[in-house]
């Protein structure tokens, strides 16, 4: 019977031991200790992305939390004093806030409390042979975490947890009277998340590469405000850059599986040593993979740094054709073939005291559509904000609000653009969503209206031509140095095209017709070259020119050694010799858009 009860009882002591990794109080405090409990508010994501590798509570889960305490001087220096080990009090499953408690030194000094989360091992080594008396910034710089592979972060069964950093306001010394405090918890590693929403696209593998080996747990002295917002990476002396790590992508998602150190913005655009990822995948039903470079730009396509806390939540909305043949060729790339967008935000948590957090975040911050018919549009948000407004400026009458759907945080609004009148002018508006004092812009660009001259076409046709065009490359909407030797299309300059450009003039999507699509408007017969500019005209659109030399441009040959160009007047087609970068007077272009 004794043997059974013991039996019990070691059972039990198991079970209630497993509910959260921490150290346990070797004895009771003692009289110069003053017991405070610690509420550490932490991370919050509201990411959409998907279903999470690891959860938002893996995310933040605390196996070990160190506590170091630094005397603040007169002159406002803070220097290292003591070190202390927190007891997990109770856990919380919200993955908001979770209290500990510890011990702490009585002393009518002012101290501030840095707390390290998940790196004890780390914070051990710094500590050894640290001199007395170290400045915070000398201990703060020594405590490093290195990696020699990708993060582990496979499932909630097999993962590392995080190492966080976070910092207590100035405390006016320990005493009886000093209860609690909360103290805002900044992990010290990015996330990165990636989704597919074209269907044509089957994403089956993400390539991080130049991943760095090792970040400080806390960031320097300069390089976060007085909010304990990071401004800036911090990077140790001496990090090196992982070999591509690959993730093996599910459901075209990958969340939550993907978290780095910080590293600092790529020098330029196909720079081989930039933080930057590969996507492969499957392009059109192909039973290939095909792979694509992607960079770390904001809506400006500048190019970003990877930061601490914050999360990068990538979005490839669409892919024009196949890829590189390798992962080692898209990344010796610059970017071509997708267009990807990215949302990166600080994933900011709230001390006790503060405004709770409110947050409003929208699934897209432009939105291109045709001109050429009425679009069915669909915008989602998410906001804890209770009262949120989706806000039409009066004279858009072609924009209507028609829907709304709401569930939990989610809000979908569903719209009408009606077709475009111009066939000439795309037109530009902005909608705002606003939720009480914060707000989100959405642009909204729809091209010009295109004409159809029937099944036989795969393209739509615009009405006029593009004149005056003095170089190919702003046509083509292309960088000097950077052109697809199969379609310009593929290679897109990026941020704002170029105002002589099919996209600038028309609208999304609008380019240079290929050589057999202009081979189509342009017959080597001239009763073929009447019938086509009698539909056109009959459509409302100006003839293609039948008169003179002047020859119509292609966007797919980039070498002047092709014949990439067709005269309207007897179809012959000939060379541009001063083609890409160098142009004449005499260049017309007349742009299409895909029909699919």
């Amino acid at each position: 019977m004794k043997q059974r009860f013991f039996l019990i009882i070691t059972l039990l002591l198991i079970l209630f031991s497993g509910c959260k990794k921490v150290d346990s109080p070797e004895k009771g405090t003692k009289p110069n200790e003053q017991e405070v409990m610690l509420r550490l508010v932490l991370p919050q994501s509201g990411n959409k992305a998907g279903t999470y590798a690891i959860s938002q509570v893996d995310q933040n889960s605390i196996h070990s939390l160190d506590v170091l305490a630094f005397r603040v001087a007169v002159d406002g220096k803070e220097y290292y004093a003591y070190h202390r080990k927190a007891v997990l009090l109770r856990p919380n499953d919200n993955a908001t806030t979770v209290d500990f408690h510890v011990d702490l030194l009585k002393s009518t000094d002012k101290f501030r409390f840095v707390l390290i989360a998940n790196a004890a091992a780390q914070l051990q080594t710094a500590l050894n042979g640290l001199p007395a008396n170290a400045e915070k910034e000398t201990l703060m710089s020594r405590i490093e975490y290195g990696v020699s592979t990708r993060w582990n972060a496979i499932s909630s069964a097999n993962f590392t947890p995080l190492p966080m950093w976070g910092e207590s306001q100035t405390i006016d010394g320990i005493d009886n009277n000093t209860q609690k405090f909360s103290v805002s918890m900044l992990r010290s590693l990015a996330a990165i998340d990636v989704k597919v929403t074209d269907n044509d696209f089957v994403m089956t593998k993400v390539y991080v590469y130049n991943m760095p080996g090792k970040g400080r747990v806390a960031p320097a002295a300069g390089n976060y405000n007085t909010d304990y917002k990071v401004t800036a990476p911090s990077i140790p002396t001496g990090t090196n850059k992982l070999a591509a790590q690959e993730y093996t992508a599910g459901t075209n998602t990958l969340a939550g599986e993907i978290f780095l150190f910080e590293s600092a913005a790529a020098a330029s655009t196909g720079d081989l040593n930039a933080t930057g990822l590969v996507i492969a995948g499957k392009y059109a039903g192909s039973t290939t993979d095909t792979y694509y470079r992607v960079e770390l730009t904001d809506e400006q396509f500048r190019l970003m740094p990877v930061l601490r806390n914050h999360r990068y939540a990538i979005d490839i909305i669409k892919v024009h054709g196949p890829g590189s043949n390798t992962v080692t060729d898209a990344w010796s790339s610059k970017p071509t073939g997708m267009t990807a967008t990215m949302t990166a935000w600080n994933e900011i948590a709230v001390a006790e005291g503060k405004p709770s957090l409110e947050y409003l975040k929208s699934d897209t911050k432009k939105v291109e559509l045709y001109g050429f018919e009425e679009n069915n549009l669909y915008i989602t948000t998410w906001t804890n904000v209770p009262n949120v407004e989706l806000i039409i400026p009066p004279d858009y009458d072609w924009i209507e609000n028609t829907e709304i759907h709401e569930m939990d945080d989610e809000i979908t609004y569903g719209l009408v653009v009606e077709e475009n009148p111009s066939t000439t002018q795309a037109r530009t508006g902005k909608i705002t969503i606003k939720a009480g004092r914060l707000s989100a812009t959405i642009d909204v660009i729809q091209g010009a209206r295109p004409i159809d001259l029937g099944p036989g076409y795969n393209f739509y046709l615009f009405s006029e031509n593009i004149t005056d065009l003095l170089y190919w490359y702003y046509a083509a909407n292309v960088p000097k140095d950077l052109y697809s030797l199969e379609d310009a299309s593929l290679t897109q300059k990026p941020g704002t095209p170029y105002p002589k450009s099919c996209v600038a003039r028309l609208g999304t999507r609008a380019r240079l017709p290929t050589l057999s699509e202009l081979r189509q408007l342009i017959p080597t017969d001239a009763a073929g070259r009447q019938a086509v500019n009698d539909a056109i005209h009959a459509k409302g659109g100006q003839r293609l020119s039948t008169n003179g030399i002047d020859p119509y441009l292609t966007s797919t040959s980039a070498t002047v050694s092709t014949v990439h160009t067709i005269r309207a007047d007897n179809g012959a087609q000939g060379t541009y010799g001063k083609f890409p970068n160098q142009g004449e007077g005499n260049l017309k272009a007349r742009c299409v858009v895909s029909k699919n």
